[in-house]
């Protein structure tokens, strides 16, 4: 990725679920909410391999990192951080997205991919111009069929399937009578290069904000504790700074290798004894060695 490219990376999410972008961290989560009913109605072969998971979000990665046509999240539970799914849209051209969500089996029948796909389509409007959705349903999955009704979409025809099924194929309009809903609870916007970015935070945990920056630009974090502090405000300057600032309090190691940031967490920064956040960020790590 170039340098001085500008790009977008959004969590969003509100008490129900929290959308973040997956990272290879989560190979493994992401590979146990794989069922037969997944396998079925995205007429897989067969179940996923590690290397087919890892290619999976290696793609998803670069497409948020360079502004691609795909946008897709894990869908979280928010107290947890629990993967319950996957929610995704896809840049079709001429304001119009393709809608896709899945839910793992222990998070069904909770409302879990309605309010996950509100929340993306709002993002789509918001961010990437839709006016449309589309959702390509198989015939006979009624759970799925029921969610593309409830988000408002309505049957538009039908189409073969890659799978030798049909698609019945539903469409949503995102502007008529204020069609989505806001930004929730929680959001964190990530914009600019690695020299100079910019993190717009609002009920964003400090782990789901590392967990974008890794997703971004590749910044390598282990937490021996959790990083559960909710965070609101602006973080500006490298991404060596930013993260300085997010962990202001922490204890932590950060080294650099190969360009790469790598940072080891051993424990949280207490609330009472954070200090207040200048405009822009300054270097103040408890620990840090670089090699």
């Amino acid at each position: 990725m170039s340098a001085n490219r500008s790009t977008r990376l959004s969590i969003i999410g509100d008490e129900l679920v929290r959308l973040r972008p997956l990272d290879l961290v989560d190979v493994d989560e992401w590979m146990a909410g794989e069922d037969d009913e997944q396998i079925r109605w995205f007429e897989f072969p067969g179940s996923a391999t590690r290397q087919n998971v890892i290619d999976a979000i290696q793609k998803w990665m670069y497409s948020w990192r360079t502004s691609g046509p795909v946008r897709h999240w894990a869908v979280r539970e928010p107290t947890t951080d629990r993967i319950l799914g996957g929610v995704e849209v896809r840049d079709l051209g001429g304001g119009e997205v393709n809608l896709s969500y899945v839910v793992f089996p222990w998070a069904r029948r909770r409302g879990i991919a309605t309010r996950a796909a509100e929340l993306a389509l709002a993002y789509a409007v918001k961010e990437m111009g839709a006016r449309t959705a589309i959702i390509k349903v198989l015939q006979g999955n009624e759970a799925s069929l029921g969610v593309a009704f409830r988000l408002g979409a309505v049957e538009s025809g039908t189409e073969p399937s890659g799978g030798g099924g049909v698609f019945i194929v539903l469409r949503r309009d995102l502007v008529a009578g204020g069609a989505c809903p806001q930004y929730a609870l929680a959001q964190t916007t990530i914009t600019g290069a690695e020299d100079g970015l910019t993190v717009e935070a609002r009920g964003a945990s400090v782990q789901e904000v590392l967990a974008a920056l890794g997703t971004k630009f590749g910044l390598r974090y282990r937490n021996i504790t959790v990083l559960d502090r909710r965070i609101d405000g602006t973080y500006e300057g490298s991404l060596h700074r930013v993260v300085t600032r997010l962990l202001d309090g922490s204890s932590y190691v950060m080294s650099t290798d190969g360009g790469h940031i790598e940072v080891i967490v051993v424990g949280a920064a207490k609330r009472n004894e954070m200090r207040p956040q200048p405009g822009t960020a300054v270097p103040t790590p408890t620990r840090r060695r670089s090699d």
